[in-house]
């Protein structure tokens, strides 16, 4: 039987450790003594906007990346401090000199691109997240479509993976779900 959940880091590995869940999938996963970590993929991170966003702060939409320089010129939508994710970012602005104007604090990866799409901030994405914001383009005006744009400098990555418990057995359906997991990233997820 496979139960999926949506939920913080921290939750899954209390859950792993605990052994509530046999395994999960994660991102930046620290290394724990406890855990077999398996690597999926090492992901860029975007920012992202609105055409209208990135026309009304001098950026073309179709820019081969945003320069550092433009970065302070927008609002954004960010992960909280205490995210995976979101040091990265404080991170690279940090080394950058640059200071982002934090308009709201959103830890769903999804919700951030809705509200980019209704041009209410930009915001910063890993690759895998790319794929929602095509989807939410499909049925948006084209001024509110949303456009990633590496950023000249940004090198941090996002690290996915399959992460389980060092002394579980795997059986057999537990290994044929890592294999899906690595096939689906091998395919260009």
């Amino acid at each position: 039987r496979v139960t999926f959940h949506l939920q913080n880091m921290v939750k899954n590995i209390k859950m792993l450790q605990n052994g509530d869940i046999d395994a999960f999938f994660g991102v930046d996963t620290p290394a724990l003594s406890d855990f077999s970590i398996i690597p999926l993929e090492t992901e860029p991170i975007y920012f992202v906007a609105s055409s209208e966003l990135l026309k009304k702060n001098g950026v073309a939409p179709d820019a081969p990346q945003l320069k550092q320089e433009y970065l302070s010129r927008f609002s954004y939508l960010l992960s909280p401090k205490d995210s995976h994710f979101r040091p990265k970012i404080d991170l690279f602005c940090e080394q950058a000199g640059v200071v982002l104007s934090e308009m709201v604090t959103i830890s769903d990866f999804s919700l951030q691109l809705s509200f980019a799409a209704r041009s209410l901030g930009a915001c910063f994405t890993p690759k895998t997240v790319l794929s929602l914001m095509d989807e939410l383009n499909l049925n948006l005006p084209p001024d509110k479509s949303l456009t990633a744009l590496k950023v000249e400098g940004l090198t941090s990555v996002t690290n996915l993976s399959f992460v389980l418990h060092r002394l579980a057995y795997r059986t057999t359906p537990l290994n044929g779900f890592i294999r899906a997991f690595q096939d689906t990233f091998a395919e260009g997820f």
